[in-house]
């Protein structure tokens, strides 16, 4: 899942940065602003993963 929305930035940025008229600041704030919601959606998705885990164990032990 990470590395999806990692490549999809990427081909995003690549098509349409080049043909903005931006300054290098606001390209950064871009990317980084980008990158930290990538960051928070992969820790959503491991937390949502332990937690199913969690409760797959517990209804395991309960057998």
């Amino acid at each position: 899942m990470l590395l999806g929305f990692t490549l999809y930035s990427i081909a995003m940025y690549a098509y349409l940065i080049p043909r903005a008229n931006m300054s290098l600041d606001k390209i950064c704030l871009t990317v980084g602003t980008n990158a930290v919601v990538i960051i928070a959606l992969w820790l959503l998705y491991r937390k949502k993963e332990n937690m199913s885990g969690k409760y797959n164990d517990v209804d395991n032990k309960k057998d």
